[in-house]
């Protein structure tokens, strides 16, 4: 399933890939920033909330915490059997994904 919304301002997409509803192989979002506002912050919504989505065992609270203390970053953690990936090595692009931990 892929999800995009855009402005002029910014672009949103959501990838959720896998082999059946209940067998999700990955969750990869992203968010671009078309203005000279700061990615970080203006990223932290979208990506926070998509971390939030319940799985197993999950801990939203802990999940999106991580992701808006570590936003700025390239950073890696396994929460409750899935590893959340924070990619920010582009200026105005941010992007998580979520696999299930091997």
């Amino acid at each position: 399933m892929d999800c995009d919304r855009s402005t002029p301002e910014l672009n949103e997409h959501l990838r959720i890939a896998g082999d059946a509803p209940d067998k999700i192989l990955e969750i990869r979002a992203s968010y671009t920033n078309f203005t000279n506002n700061k990615t970080d912050k203006l990223s932290k919504p979208f990506l926070g909330f998509i971390a939030t989505l319940p799985y197993t065992n999950s801990n939203p609270e802990q999940a999106k915490k991580w992701v808006e203390d570590n936003i700025s970053k390239n950073a890696k953690v396994d929460i409750n059997g899935m590893t959340f990936e924070i990619f920010a090595n582009k200026e105005k692009l941010r992007t998580l994904v979520i696999t299930p931990t091997k």
